[in-house]
């Protein structure tokens, strides 16, 4: 399971470079990284990682893999992560499953199953908490339901299209052949996968995303920034789909500016930039070096 370091792989750690100067000078963001409260900033980077771990053991429940398989799986797809729609992880998910004595569209079609699940699972909170704060803001009511609108919309474009095109999708994206046998294999496995959930898979998901939701709080908290509350959740959402549902891998850059519009009159920008340099760091950074070691001490442990 070996990823070249290709162009992309070079343009996305350009990109980050890049966005990562703009936030600490354009902003100013710098002069706020001496106040950083370091018990946030771990907090953030250790929940954030359960919440991978958690989400991969919802994944080795759909795949047919046991618990500890499944959180191996975690670590060695990590570096896929960095593709666009992060494909390059579903590919290592399938192909870890087959080495496994799975079937590689089995743990493919999990991978993507779980996406759906939790996205969908983002969706019922918001909703949730759209219909509390138009409790207290009605003046919100037209633009919230507007920006729930659209991620539904997106849900469900989501689903068609993985269905039908997701094998292609992977094939592009991961620059691995699919055989037109698998991409069938796949369509039918992921059908039946997002057609019937399990209660289990559903929990372990809600888990994941409460995880990566606090991790988020803690990446502002680190600034002094508070978003603990129902508007910081639908903060944390578009955020969310900004990263997730996306052509640039991670969202970066997008993500970053879909922070600063939103955030603009919660905080100063150069602590709204400091917070959002932070969660980068927390949601991809910090996975792929963790990742990283323990591959290495797996290796040398053989």
């Amino acid at each position: 399971m070996n990823f070249r370091l290709e162009a992309k792989n070079v343009l996305f750690l350009a990109a980050f470079a890049i966005v990562a100067y703009a936030l600490l000078k354009v902003l100013d963001a710098e002069k706020h990284l001496g106040e950083i409260n370091a018990t946030f900033a771990i907090g953030a980077i250790v929940l954030y990682f359960a919440s991978i771990l958690l989400w991969n053991l919802a994944w080795g429940i759909m795949a047919g893999m046991n618990w500890k398989e499944s959180i191996k799986a975690a670590f060695y797809s990590q570096i896929g992560t960095i593709t666009p729609f992060a494909v390059g992880a579903d590919y290592l998910r399938g192909r870890y499953a087959k080495g496994r004595k799975g079937k590689f569209t089995d743990g493919l079609a999990a991978s993507f199953a779980s996406k759906f699940y939790k996205i969908l699972i983002s969706l019922a909170f918001s909703v949730v908490a759209v219909g509390i704060i138009l409790s207290k803001y009605e003046h919100l009511r037209y633009s919230i339901v507007l920006s729930l609108a659209i991620p539904a919309g997106l849900l469900f474009v989501l689903y068609f299209f993985t269905k039908n095109y997701g094998a292609k999708l992977l094939a592009k994206f991961s620059m691995q052949k699919v055989s037109e046998k698998n991409a069938k294999e796949f369509s039918k496995s992921l059908s039946e996968m997002v057609g019937k959930p399990k209660i289990e898979v559903l929990g372990l998901l809600s888990f994941s995303l409460a995880f990566e939701f606090i991790a988020f709080l803690l990446s502002f908290f680190a600034f002094g920034v508070n978003l603990a509350n129902f508007e910081g959740y639908l903060v944390f959402v578009i955020l969310f789909y900004s990263s997730k549902i996306n052509l640039i891998p991670q969202g970066i850059g997008i993500t970053e500016i879909a922070g600063i519009i939103v955030l603009r009159d919660t905080a100063a920008l150069s602590l709204v930039a400091a917070a959002l340099l932070l969660w980068g760091i927390v949601r991809i950074w910090a996975p792929l070096l963790i990742s990283g070691a323990y591959i290495l001490a797996m290796k040398k442990r053989i």
